[in-house]
Parts: structure tokens; sequence; C-alpha cells
């Protein structure tokens, strides 16, 4: 039980006088369950998985052979694939593990849904007042999205709760959840073992993704697309500069100042008017993370380090694939969508969440027969 009341508390601390009032408790959390797991470690090290490790090792290798790296987003990429790794050793109970998580979820929907009310906004406004205990309302989203599909099993007894979630990934009006959560049911949609509920899971999945585009309304799609291209432009060059240890985990923030400048200067050279003229010109400003994990990762941590995450996924898609029930699959399809649209690969709460997932995958036998049963 100890990597579910981890995840659980790591969804809801929060220490408001720090300067990163969200990720740094949820980090020393993260840090302590891999401390207290380290007995199950000693006694099952040899069943320790190779492709977190790689990971872990690609990560260290980038940051001590670059000079342009940070401490914080390397402690990050470290715990989170040392969580994944450790907590693959546990034999997790999926249906306790859901019932352990079920009321961090129901604080972190609720809250998020008292704030869109104008309730417990700690001083923001707008939107990024509903970030409840995670600091962002895409943050929110990421998490709930994922967590999601494991409480999927306790929709007859605890139905509240779903319509809770649901409701969370409405107000935070996050682009991203309409193709994570697409993308997700569709998953489960097709899955083999759903082919007597697929008519009814497709109406529902619609209905949930047409309440979700409803949240979305206010927000303006073309824009944000926008901004992600503008993102990717100015990175996108820099990719074959270190591509196997990649430049340093946090290096894209480090240098964000040199490359948007080298783009401006391509485009219009010494011209000042041309650049605020420019209908890009809005999107300009440091940026610490580029809204694209996997092309992040790709520039700082190099191809083995990419290539040892995504062989990770894969393969626990393959075998949720196979399994008899689609609920952990499609979990890990909405993290990986994600990665595309967000950085949830630099966030602790969500390495916890995705830990927790792959270690319900690694004994899917287990998840499928409470799946069945429910």
């Amino acid at each position: 039980m100890v990597p579910a009341f981890v995840v659980a508390l790591v969804l809801v601390v929060v220490a408001p006088g720090l300067e990163s009032a969200f990720h740094t408790p949820k980090s020393v959390v993260l840090a302590v369950g891999l401390v207290v797991a380290l007995p199950v470690v000693v006694r099952r090290w040899r069943m320790l998985p190779l492709l977190p490790l790689g990971f872990v090792a690609a990560v260290s290798v980038s940051a001590t052979w670059s000079d342009s790296w940070s401490a914080p987003s390397t402690s990050v990429l470290l715990l989170g694939g040392l969580t994944v790794a450790t907590w693959k050793l546990f034999e997790l109970e999926p249906e306790r593990v859901a019932k352990v998580l079920a009321p961090a979820l129901v604080v972190v929907c609720g809250l998020v849904v008292l704030q869109s009310l104008g309730v417990f906004t700690f001083g923001a406004t707008g939107r990024m007042a509903r970030s409840s205990t995670l600091g962002n309302p895409d943050f929110v989203a990421s998490v709930v999205g994922v967590l999601g599909w494991l409480m999927f099993p306790l929709a007859r007894r605890w139905l509240p709760m779903l319509v809770l979630v649901t409701g969370a990934l409405v107000v935070t009006q996050s682009f991203a959840s309409l193709a994570a959560l697409g993308l997700s049911a569709l998953f489960v949609v097709v899955h083999p073992s759903m082919r007597s509920k697929r008519l009814m899971l497709a109406v529902g999945a619609v209905l949930v993704l047409a309440l979700v585009s409803v949240g979305v309304t206010g927000r303006s799609l073309e824009r944000s697309a926008r901004g992600r291209w503008y993102l990717t432009q100015v990175a996108l060059p820099h990719v074959v500069e270190a591509p196997v240890f990649g430049l340093g985990p946090g290096a894209l923030e480090l240098h964000w100042p040199q490359w948007e400048l080298e783009l401006w200067t391509k485009r219009c050279g010494e011209d000042a008017a041309c650049v605020a003229a420019h209908p890009d010109f809005e999107f300009n400003g440091l940026q610490r993370h580029l809204h694209d994990d996997w092309l992040e990762l790709l520039i700082e941590v190099g191809v083995p380090g990419v290539l040892s995450m995504a062989f990770v996924l894969i393969s626990a898609l393959g075998r949720s694939w196979r399994a008899s029930s689609p609920f952990v699959g499609a979990a890990l399809v909405s993290f990986v969508t994600r990665g595309f649209f967000d950085f949830p690969l630099h966030r602790p709460a969500d390495w916890a969440a995705l830990a927790v997932v792959l270690s319900i995958g690694a004994t899917e036998r287990r998840a499928s027969v409470w799946y069945e049963r429910s």
C-alpha cells in the first residue's frame, strides 16, 4: 500500500510558504516514499526493470556531461525514473490502490470545481485560479485524466466521484484534455475485451468529450495552437546539437533567450519594428518548458533517454492491449498523448501517477480480474 498512499499524499500536499509551493513538497514526499520502499528494493533488486533504470542513467549522464543543466529539472526526472523502477517491484492490488486514491482525487477535483465558482482561489484570478492542489489547471487535468481511468471500475458504487472527475476536466478548460481523453476513450472502445459494450462506451465517450468541449469554448484553439507552434520553431533547430547526451536537464530554460533571439534575428534581422509587428510577438518571452515533453526530453537528455522511456510505455501499452480489460491502457494513452501538448514528465505528481499505473499494469492479471468482476 506504500505506493498508493504516497501518490495520494503527493496529489494533495501543498506548502504555501515555499517559492515552489506545489512541486517542491511533492518531490519531498516522492523522495521519502522511495526511502520507505528501500526494504523492498533490497529484497527484490534482481527484479528491477532495466528500461526505467536506463532512463535514470541517461538523465544522470546528461547532467554530468553538460555544463548547462538545472538541479530542479534533474531531480524531478531522476525521482520519476526511480519511482517507476522501484514501484514495479510492488505487487499492487488495483482495488485497494483505487480506494486509497479515490479520496485524494475527490479533494483535487472538488477543490478545482469550488475554485471555478470563486471559492478558495488563493488570490489567483480567471482560469489560473482553478489550480486545486497541483498549481495549474492543466496540471490538474493531466493527473485526473490519467488516474480517473483507474477509478472506472468503482463507477457503480462511486458514481458521484466519476461525475466530479468529469466536472473537474470541464472546468480546467484544458485543450490537451480533448486529445488525451479522446484517444484514451478510443482505446477503451476498440479494445478487444469491449466488443459487447462498444456502443454504450462510444455514446458515453462522446457525451464526456462534448462536456469537456463546452468547457474550453471560452479559449481560442487557434491562438493556443499558434503559441505551441512558436515554441516548437524556437527549439527544433537545436535538436541536433547533442543528440546522444542531450544539452542537460533544464537546459531549455537556460538557453531559451539565446534561441529566441536567433529565431527573431533570422526573421527580422535588426529591425525591431518587424519583430513588434509580427503576429508571433505575443508569444515572445522566457519559457521553462516546451509544452511538448517528448521533444523537450530529446533536446535535454538525448535519444537514449527518450527511447528508454518510450519503450517503457510502449511495452506497458502492449500488455494492456493483450489484457482482458482496457483501463490501465487508457490511463497510459492519456499520459502519452498529453506529453505532446504539456510537460507531465517534468512534474512529480504526474510521475507518481504514471508509476502507480505502470505498477498495476505489471500485475495486469490482478487488474483484469478486478475490472471484470466490477
